[in-house]
């Protein structure tokens, strides 16, 4: 009896969605899977999403099978185009659109349609109430395809590019990709950096995909969020593929390759929601060390910003790293701007002697106290999944969220208006040997602050002779700003090293006192602590008498800058 009635809601279940469909084909022009529209039309999809009190009804009733329940969840169609086969980069007006995929219907769904039970999805328990306030309950037209008002500017990529380090290239990702060399003499040979629609990627594609296939079978592998398929839904047109081929020895005399990608944002526009996916694959084989730098970069647009449509950024990046390999991996994202949703994906594979550095920061302010309303928040996320699939890999990561709003806002509620950072990580450490070392620093200032971190490191049982070192710190300089951290390991080895420890709190009365007996104000004095409380993180961006590597002295004083008009 219970296989029947499971196999009459199957098809009461089938027959609503062949329902549903014919619905949403209509609504569309869709029919007999093409899809006609306009030729000037732009290519925008309307996201639909369920009435939230029909939602809470639907939850309500214990009685309501699964195919009516079905009814209320949140459908979303996303549109993505297919790159021309040309190999030159058009502006946005002159690409063809084509139907390429839709986000699938078994998906997770957003994490801001159902509040009520936010607190049951762990992982969006602090951010689904500002990306409620952020792209509404009933989000407008989403927009897959990006606009620019203006072509690449060669004087703000000479402003911004590094000068005197050997083996640096320019990526802009802004349109499509330009890849530009300003390295010292002549670049060496070995590293190929290609769009992803090109002959030359097609191996490194395919050979990453086979990886992808073993990380999702891999055990404690996180799962693909709503924003996942979102972005796996969006053009390719903006799709990097580095290859750093290996040679059988590396002479100690050769400088690290050097890649620094712009990831120049795209304008928002009235009434609609844009949804912006650059990604970034890297493979680097054995003894090859690369730096890979990512910056976000806002051109042309003020904090204020008073448009009404909201934007989506969805950038990720996969790396993997085969044996003996090397990579330092700098992100930074400094500014912020109202109504925008950034979350950035990290895949990093290890094999066995490789070594990956992550230094990643997070600078956001708002000037003008009337941005930091409830409506026009602002949210970042990253996510960073390390797996260890080799003996004797190190992992270091360092982090910095910097977070500072008005303090006359009262719109600030918790885990909600204002800007929020979330920073979420997890170490997989499976074989002997490995190591893994993470600090992640957080100041909040301003009513509106809200930095979030949640760091996981799992040493299984056959991952013995491992050490794993986790630290966050927190400081909180206003009365109503939030902070919310909790590191946390999970070991099933009996022969491991480890340590973890959290702190959060404002400065020290002790050190207060100890400046102001010296003569220095209280102003100063805090200054003071706050630039030596951040300086730990800051100060790996550039090489000092005691580190080796290339020195980025641009990028270091536009983080000091942003750091200092955020504290200002």
């Amino acid at each position: 009896r219970e296989r029947e009635r499971e196999r009459e809601r199957e098809k009461e279940r089938r027959s609503e969605e062949s329902a549903m469909k014919q619905m949403l084909a209509n609504r569309t022009g869709e029919c007999s899977g093409t899809w006609s529209r306009p030729p000037t039309s732009f290519r925008k999809l309307n996201l639909m999403f369920s009435n939230s009190r029909r939602q809470e009804q639907a939850n309500k009733s214990s009685c309501c099978s699964s195919s009516v329940a079905s009814q209320h969840q949140t459908r979303v169609r996303a549109l993505a185009s297919r790159p021309s086969s040309s190999n030159e980069i058009g502006s946005a007006s002159e690409r063809t659109a084509s139907l390429q995929s839709f986000v699938p219907s078994g998906s997770p769904e957003a994490p801001w349609t159902n509040l009520r039970d936010r607190n049951k999805n762990e992982e969006w328990r602090f951010s689904a109430i500002t990306l409620s306030k952020i792209l509404g309950d009933e989000a407008g037209d989403l927009n897959c395809h990006a606009d620019w008002d203006s072509p690449v500017n060669a004087s703000l990529l000479k402003e911004l590019g590094e000068e005197g380090l050997p083996n640096y290239r320019q990526v802009v990702m802004k349109d499509g990709i330009a890849i530009l060399d300003k390295s010292v003499g002549t670049c060496s040979s070995g590293v190929t950096l290609s769009p992803a629609f090109e002959g030359k990627a097609g191996s490194v594609l395919a050979f990453l995909a086979k990886q992808d296939e073993k990380r999702l079978e891999s055990k404690d592998c996180p799962k693909k969020h709503f924003f996942d398929h979102l972005g796996d839904a969006c053009t390719e047109q903006e799709h990097l593929v580095i290859h750093v081929e290996g040679t059988e020895e590396k002479e100690k005399e050769d400088e690290p390759h050097i890649v620094h990608i712009f990831h120049i944002v795209p304008k928002k526009e009235e009434e609609s929601t844009v949804c912006w996916a650059p990604k970034c694959s890297v493979v680097v084989e054995g003894n090859q060390e690369v730096i890979l730098v990512e910056e976000v970069v806002y051109e042309g647009e003020e904090s204020g910003d008073p448009s009404s449509g909201a934007r989506i950024v969805l950038p990720k990046t996969r790396v993997f790293l085969h044996p003996e390999a090397s990579m330092k991996h700098l992100l930074v994202h400094s500014g912020s701007r109202t109504k925008e949703v950034c979350v950035r994906s990290l895949q990093i594979t290890q094999e066995e002697k490789s070594s990956y550095e992550l230094l990643e920061s997070r600078v956001g302010y708002a000037e003008d106290p009337s941005v930091v309303s409830a409506t026009n928040a602002s949210l970042s996320r990253v996510e960073v999944d390390v797996w260890q699939t080799g003996e004797e890999t190190k992992t270091d990561m360092n982090h910095l969220s910097l977070l500072s709003t008005s303090t006359e806002s009262s719109s600030a509620s918790s885990g909600g208006a204002g800007i929020t950072h979330e920073l979420r990580t997890k170490g997989r450490l499976d074989y002997r040997g490995g190591e893994i070392n993470q600090v992640a620093k957080m100041v909040a200032s301003g009513s509106a602050s809200h930095c979030i971190f949640d760091g996981r490191v799992n040493i299984e049982k056959f991952a013995q002779e491992t050490a794993a070192d986790q630290i966050a710190r927190g400081l909180l300089l206003t009365r109503r700003a939030t902070i919310n951290a909790r590191p946390n390991l999970r070991i099933q080895a009996d022969n491991v090293t480890a340590a973890h420890g959290c702190t959060i709190a404002d400065l020290e009365e002790d050190q207060l006192f100890y400046l102001s007996s010296r003569g220095i104000e209280e102003k100063m004095a805090r200054a003071v602590l706050i630039d030596s409380f951040i300086r730990e993180i800051t100060q790996l961006f550039g090489s000092g008498e005691e580190e080796e590597g290339p020195s980025f002295e641009k990028l270091a004083k536009r983080v000091d800058k942003a750091i200092e008009q955020a504290l200002s």
